[in-house]
C-alpha cells in the first residue's frame, strides 16, 4: 500500500489538478494500492462518476471522504471532450475545472466509484447547484478501461462559466494532455493570472499573493469575486450529458 500524503494549503492552489496514478487503484484509508484487471475491486451497489479535475488524485479523496473510506477509482476514456479551466475560484484558491464538448479530442481521466452515502459527500463538496451540476453521460462518451462498462456513468459540469480567449474558445488545463486538442491551454497560474486581471480594479489586492491569500481566508471577497468573474464569462454550450437533480446537505461549506 502507498501512502497518500496530504497537499499544504498553498499546494492545494498552486497544484491543481494534482497528479494521480495511471492505473486504475483502491484507497482505504490513508493509503492506496494499484489493481489489474485480474485482481479487479468489488464495485457491488457502486455509483461511477467520472472525475474531471482534482477527483483523480488519491490526495483530495482522501480530503473528501475521510481516512476510514474504501475508494475504487478505474480509469477512463473522456470521448469528443477536453477539460478546461472553469471562470471561477475554489474556496481554496485553485481555478476548478469542467469537462467541454469538443468533438474529435479525447481525454483520459478515471472515474471513483461511490456508495450512496458517498454520493451525498461528493454533492456537497461539488456544491451542486451552486457552482456544478449532476450529471449523467451520454451512453458511449465515457468508457471504462480497467473493469466492466455500467449501465450509467454520471459526474458534475460547471454552472458558472469558462474562462474564454478572444475567440470566446475555451482554454484547456495543459496539466492533462488530451488527443488531438483543438484549444489553447493554460496552467494553473496562467489561469489564475488571468482571472485575476479581468476582475474589476477594486477586486484585484495590491499583489498576487494578497489575492491568494484573501481568496482563501475571506469568504465574502471570494463570493464577490466570483460574482464579477460570471458577469463577463461565457455560458457552458450542451454537452454530451443531462443534467440530473441532486440536493446537497452542505454545499456552503465549499463555495
Amino acid at each position: 500500500m502507498i501512502p497518500i500524503i496530504p497537499l499544504t494549503e498553498r499546494q492545494r492552489a498552486d497544484d491543481y489538478p494534482y497528479d494521480a496514478p495511471a492505473t486504475g487503484y483502491v484507497i482505504q484509508g490513508d493509503r492506496y494500492a494499484p489493481f489489474t484487471k485480474d485482481t479487479p475491486p468489488d464495485l457491488t451497489d457502486r455509483i461511477a462518476v467520472l472525475s474531471i479535475g482534482s477527483n483523480r488524485s488519491p490526495q483530495q479523496l482522501r480530503r473528501k471522504f475521510g481516512d476510514e473510506a474504501t475508494l475504487p477509482v478505474t480509469m477512463a476514456l473522456l470521448k469528443d471532450c477536453d477539460v478546461v479551466h472553469s471562470a471561477c475560484f475554489s474556496y481554496y484558491g485553485a481555478v476548478p475545472c469542467t469537462a467541454y464538448p469538443c468533438p474529435g479530442t479525447d481525454i483520459t481521466l478515471n472515474a471513483v466509484w461511490l456508495t450512496p452515502s458517498q454520493l451525498q459527500i461528493m454533492h456537497d463538496t461539488e456544491a451542486v447547484g451552486i457552482a456544478y451540476d449532476y450529471c449523467r453521460w451520454d451512453d458511449g462518451k465515457v468508457i471504462i478501461q480497467d473493469t466492466h462498462q455500467p449501465s450509467h456513468i454520471f459526474g458534475y459540469a460547471t454552472r458558472l462559466g469558462y474562462l474564454s480567449d478572444e475567440d470566446n474558445n475555451p482554454f484547456a488545463l495543459s496539466f492533462l494532455p488530451a488527443h488531438a486538442r483543438q484549444f489553447k491551454s493554460l496552467s494553473q497560474l496562467q489561469a489564475r493570472q488571468l482571472l485575476r486581471a479581468r476582475l474589476p480594479s477594486h477586486l484585484q489586492s495590491a499583489d498576487a499573493d494578497e489575492f491568494m491569500a484573501r481568496l482563501v481566508t475571506d469568504k465574502p471577497y471570494r463570493l464577490e469575486v466570483n460574482d464579477a468573474l460570471a458577469e463577463s464569462a461565457n455560458p457552458m454550450p450542451k454537452g454530451p450529458w443531462d443534467i440530473i437533480p441532486a440536493t446537497p446537505v452542505d454545499a456552503d461549506s465549499f463555495l
